[in-house]
């Protein structure tokens, strides 16, 4: 697979680890098209946070992003076609 640059690369292959990350989803808007969030996790997906805090900590961040903060591609375009893995499980609910 052709990635747009190694920095990108690296994020996407960090998806569900400790640190930042992006991840892929497909959003059905009228056409299925791949949404990408850049994403920081205070810990690895599988592992469990126990907060040593009497108040509330965020253990994950997102953002949607449409360009990569590297090379400055358009993500949605430069991946259209590509097979990434889709990770809808890593996100935060939108509920």
């Amino acid at each position: 697979m052709n990635f747009c640059c190694g920095g990108f690369e690296d994020l996407l292959l960090s998806a569900g680890n400790r640190g930042l990350s992006v991840v892929v989803i497909k959003e059905h808007t009228g056409r299925y098209k791949k949404v990408f969030f850049l994403q920081a996790r205070v810990t690895d997906s599988e592992q469990l946070f126990a907060p040593v805090t009497p108040f509330p900590v965020s253990t994950i961040m997102q953002m949607s992003i449409e360009y990569c903060m590297y090379c400055g591609k358009n993500l949605g375009r430069y991946y259209a076609r590509s097979p990434l893995t889709l990770r809808p499980d890593l996100l935060i609910s939108h509920d």
